[in-house]
């Protein structure tokens, strides 16, 4: 069995999708649409940057989803496809438009809501991170002390976790959890993302989501939300709107993939983000085929072998 995986904010760089675009029309052609859409040059944003413009939700939502659609397509357009499909976070559109979820013009407006509703909710004292290597028991003891200020915003696997919260308490915990063992990187994004603040953000978003069409996946498609593959239309926009308030489930649905035999794991988008998520999730990793379509130097080998 074959899965796809789309990343989400954070997996974003300079210069990302360079050959997928100078190589395939369509994946031009989708991401022309979604300029048009936002109202941004994303091509030239995706082309010169920075980093900061990059982040900036209005942007990555829209530029990410379009990336990642556009790999879907060449695939798709060649008879590749999965048995099951994810994405996290942001990722979960074009999940969703390579589930059948959404049509092409449906899936980059959703990018273009959920991005333009973001950027409401941007903030300069927010701090992302990514933690490894320390088990949820001790990563739960030192969040407990600030769970006011601090949130876990992605359960990814077994020793990895994303928290969100200010600057100040953020680089408190981080301190703690190094000194447990723990290693810390930071995700460069512009908001508290998947946290409780953005409820009325959710609310927001899925009001919006009314005018477009969602329909049944004709891929077995799983929530990052719940976690468990979903099935109904009105459930569909639902979890795409409210995860954004909430913590993403990805090691339960890696859990879900191995338990049904999935063997085959491939990374749809730009940098190696979900691939190295998955190799603290897969016991034997070596015995399973994971690539990324696109490398972190931009290569797009993998994408013509598929």
């Amino acid at each position: 069995m074959r899965a796809w995986m789309f990343p989400g904010q954070g997996s974003q760089s300079t210069g990302m999708g360079r050959l997928l675009l100078a190589e395939f029309p369509q994946a031009r052609e989708i991401l022309e649409e979604a300029s048009q859409r936002c109202g941004f040059d994303l091509e030239y944003i995706r082309a010169k940057g920075p980093a900061s413009e990059l982040a900036r939700p209005e942007v990555a939502e829209p530029l990410l989803a379009a990336t990642q659609m556009g790999y879907a397509s060449v695939l798709m357009q060649a008879g590749i496809s999965p048995d099951v499909i994810a994405g996290y976070s942001a990722g979960e559109v074009a999940a969703y438009f390579s589930a059948g979820v959404l049509s092409q013009g449906d899936a980059l407006e959703a990018a273009v809501i959920r991005g333009r509703v973001l950027s409401q909710f941007t903030s300069s004292e927010t701090r992302m991170i990514a933690v490894a290597g320390l088990p949820w028991s001790t990563l739960l003891r030192v969040v407990n002390q600030e769970l006011e200020s601090i949130e876990i915003a992605g359960c990814n696997a077994p020793d990895h976790y994303t928290l969100v919260g200010t600057h100040l308490s953020i680089t408190a915990c981080a301190t703690q959890l190094r000194s447990l063992g723990g290693t810390i990187s930071d995700i460069h994004v512009s908001g508290p993302w998947h946290s409780r603040s953005l409820q009325m953000a959710a609310s927001e978003i899925e009001s919006q989501f009314a005018s477009l069409q969602f329909s049944s996946p004709k891929i077995e498609l799983f929530s990052s939300r719940s976690g468990k593959p979903e099935m109904d239309p009105s459930s569909l926009s639902e979890h795409l709107a409210q995860q954004v308030s909430q913590t993403i489930q990805w090691e339960s649905i890696v859990t879900q993939w191995q338990s049904r035999g999935v063997q085959q794991y491939t990374e749809v988008g730009a940098g190696r983000v979900l691939m190295g998520i998955l190799r603290r999730n897969l016991t034997n990793y070596d015995e399973y085929r994971v690539e990324c379509v696109e490398s972190a130097s931009g290569s797009i080998a993998v994408l013509k072998r598929l």
